[in-house]
């Protein structure tokens, strides 16, 4: 299983620094720009699927698009997107949350430090390499039902 390249989570981190926790005036989404870049920049891991390891628990993971719809007295509705990985507005740059579906096809949130994000191991997987392990998860439910 492969490491996160630190180097490139770096530069990920030194861009997220240089942005502000304030909203742009210009446009209609409300969210803060660390938060906006976090959700554009992970948009690569869209629909692929990974055999990872967090905090010594092994997941077999996929990352779905999600569409969050945000309602607002002050402004029109908007939508933004997001593919698994989110800033997360706490008291320091260094924490994110994690959310994907498992092999139970659980939805899975995690907030993780950094110092647990360069620890992250990972293996890219086929969909047919993931679903033949959800198989076997609802092949199981389904026998406890007998």
């Amino acid at each position: 299983m492969k490491t996160i390249d630190i180097n490139w989570l770096r530069k990920i981190l030194t861009t997220v620094e240089k942005l502000q926790r304030t909203t742009n005036s210009k446009s209609k989404d409300c969210r803060c720009e660390k938060e906006i870049f976090i959700c554009r920049y992970f948009k690569f891991l869209e629909n692929k699927y990974f055999k990872i390891k967090i905090k010594n628990r092994v997941y077999f993971a996929v990352f779905p698009k999600s569409t969050t719809t945000v309602s607002s007295c002050l402004k029109d509705d908007y939508k933004y997107n997001s593919y698994g990985i989110k800033f997360h507005l706490g008291y320091t740059d260094f924490e994110y949350q994690v959310s994907f579906r498992d092999e139970q096809l659980n939805v899975i949130q995690l907030i993780l430090h950094w110092n647990d994000i360069i620890e992250i191991k990972y293996k890219e997987i086929t969909a047919e390499e993931y679903f033949n392990v959800v198989k076997m998860f609802l092949f199981e439910e389904k026998l406890e039902l007998i």
